[in-house]
């Protein structure tokens, strides 16, 4: 196995009602010769 990669990552939950969550996510990809940032987000509804 070679070079060092990995993942970082955090998400945020925030409850609006009893059925509805917005979600962010966030983090970053890594390896020896590349950097990538990532983020998404959105809402989810449960009935």
């Amino acid at each position: 196995m070679e070079g060092v990669y990995g993942d970082v990552s955090g998400q945020v939950d925030v409850n609006l009602s009893t059925n509805t969550t917005l979600y962010l996510k966030g983090g970053i990809l890594f390896s020896d010769d590349v950097t990538k940032p990532n983020a998404s987000g959105g809402f989810a509804v449960y009935w």
